[in-house]
């Protein structure tokens, strides 16, 4: 009794005399500072030490990251991270878990307490944490990043908070004809390009969207259909080559990437950014061919070359087309090497070129 006595006096003692100086300042700039503080440091080192700064507590909003292994480099603190975070659950507002934290840690978090998130970012999730991401459990949720996870849209439609949207894919059916979402921001790492329409169709209030497509001839191609999209200000395009070991050019895979970008309304307003990633021999004339005929009044294109899949090819011969010829080298490193373009009014250049051939 005297040993739990005796630690209790200490506690209680050495924090109200090191808090004297911030029990001085106001609440409101004392929520301000406590709200940097982690989710665990707030349980153990500021609840319980007196009624007000229970109520500071209590009315914190909690940024709360997990992105450094370190935080969990014991089991003990991984167990006082989770106890915290249940306890503090509906103070929650911004909930990340990045890559780098072991699965077998993330299935300890039960984000389904965290009721008032607004933002949640899951590297890896367990098929638990993706039954539990409803609306019903999350109605204040405004950005849902799951990049490794597919998700359906019959799901995504049910969040009327949602603006913006961060998948690897996402699962539209025949079924889901009749639904729309209202999310004006969204990023997929994985679709085909017949799918566009789809999705774009789906998404009527979307502004910025960015995508990943995959091109291979061992996928089984369909029609592109035409679309026009009433608000889309901002289009990202990644176009990922997976035949990369391909010694001859295929005409007819890379004719996709200018029938897409052809398919889609060229608006005055929309920025188009394409991203060409190890395109083994590409055919860049055609590809400036196509994108002159479509008038691009904001356009800007990006070259990556993977070293582990490409060297790098001959810049200069690039550059002398005249689409490419302000290509600057953005960033060479040990895995990848980036090349960029500035903003062009292609319909600019196209009015150029054909005044040259005259």
């Amino acid at each position: 009794m005297f040993d739990f006595l005796y630690e209790l006096y200490w506690r209680y003692y050495c924090s109200l005399s090191s808090l004297s100086g911030l029990e001085l300042l106001p609440d409101e700039l004392l929520v301000k500072i406590l709200s940097y503080v982690s989710v665990s440091d707030l349980f153990y080192g500021w609840l319980n030490l007196n009624w007000r700064f229970n109520a500071i507590v209590h009315s914190i909003r909690i940024k709360e990251f997990y992105t450094v292994p370190k935080q969990w480099h014991s089991c003990k603190n991984s167990n006082s991270i989770v106890e915290s975070l249940r306890y503090l659950a509906s103070q929650v507002v911004f909930l990340h878990v990045d890559e780098s934290i072991p699965l077998d840690v993330v299935k300890q978090i039960n984000i389904v307490n965290c009721s008032h998130l607004r933002i949640l970012k899951l590297c890896e999730t367990t098929a638990g944490q993706l039954d539990v991401i409803q609306a019903y459990n999350f109605p204040y949720l405004e950005h849902l990043s799951l990049v490794q996870t597919t998700i359906s849209f019959e799901v995504l439609c049910q969040f009327k908070s949602l603006r913006s949207c961060e998948l690897n894919s996402l699962e539209i059916d025949a079924k889901h004809s009749h639904l729309s979402s209202s999310i004006q921001s969204l990023a997929l790492r994985w679709c085909h390009p017949w799918d566009m329409a789809i999705l774009l169709r789906h998404f009527p209030q979307m502004i910025f969207f960015k995508v990943f497509i995959f091109l291979s001839n061992s996928v089984v191609h369909h029609p592109i259909v035409n679309c026009v999209h009433p608000n889309l200000i901002s289009l990202d395009i990644h176009f990922f080559d997976l035949d990369s070991s391909m010694n001859e050019a295929d005409n007819s895979r890379y004719g996709c990437i200018s029938e897409l970008l052809a398919s889609i309304s060229t608006g005055k307003r929309i920025r188009y950014c394409v991203t060409l990633v190890d395109m083994v021999n590409f055919n860049y004339e055609q590809f400036q061919c196509a994108v002159l005929k479509l008038n691009f009044v904001r356009f800007s294109y990006r070259l990556i070359w993977l070293h582990r899949f490409q060297p790098v090819p001959n810049i200069d011969c690039i550059r002398q087309i005249p689409l490419f010829n302000k290509l600057k080298l953005e960033h060479i490193g040990s895995k990848a090497t980036l090349f960029r373009s500035i903003w062009t009014d292609t319909s600019i250049l196209s009015y150029y070129n054909q005044n040259i051939l005259i």
